[in-house]
């Protein structure tokens, strides 16, 4: 269980959030190199924020997470999961609700010792009732919008030496009937 509750004062008044998550997680192994997981999780947010009532929602949500996992030794891993997420918002603050179905691939790679390349495809398909451009739907829909959503990412990392790591990665995404975003970094970091 893990319980989370922020309460800030800003210049237009006060906001409050709180945050309540039950989550069980079983794993399972057979083969030697397949694992089988299972994610079920229990999600009550809250936000109040007095002075502007189109931002105030009490969300619950069910998200049930298979997966199965197959790895070769450490050379690589590939994971096939699947997401099933719903959420509903209170009736007296709008009653909006989203299900959600994804479907996940991830893959990684270590080419040496120090070397890696970490790959992650989502293809979502989301119902929504509700306006989808508040700023409600913003929270409910994590960002995406109604229909078909594509996400990716490839992740490059390499350790020079033994302190100094760089990384390189690439996101794309392409939510509901938008254009595909594209977004790229780079960073140096130094381990101590």
């Amino acid at each position: 269980r893990l319980m989370n509750y922020n309460k800030a004062l800003l210049t237009y008044g006060s906001q409050s959030t709180q945050s309540n998550t039950w989550s069980l997680k079983g794993r399972l192994n057979f083969a030697k190199a397949y694992t089988f997981n299972l994610e079920q999780k229990f999600i009550n947010n809250n936000m109040l924020t007095p002075a502007f009532s189109n931002q105030n929602y009490a969300l619950s949500t069910l998200n049930t997470i298979p997966s199965i996992t197959y790895t070769n030794a450490t050379k690589w891993r590939l994971t096939l999961g699947y997401n099933y997420q719903t959420t509903k918002n209170a009736i007296q603050y709008g009653g909006e609700r989203m299900n959600s179905n994804t479907l996940n691939i991830d893959g990684k790679y270590n080419l040496v010792q120090n070397t890696s390349i970490n790959a992650q495809v989502s293809l979502s398909n989301i119902s929504y009732t509700g306006d989808a451009s508040s700023t409600v739907s913003y929270t409910i829909l994590q960002g995406l919008l109604p229909g078909k959503n594509y996400q990716w990412t490839i992740n490059f990392t390499k350790r020079l030496l033994n302190n100094i790591e760089i990384n390189f990665q690439y996101q794309g995404r392409k939510p509901g009937d938008t254009k595909i975003i594209n977004i790229g970094t780079a960073s140096v970091r130094a381990i101590l």
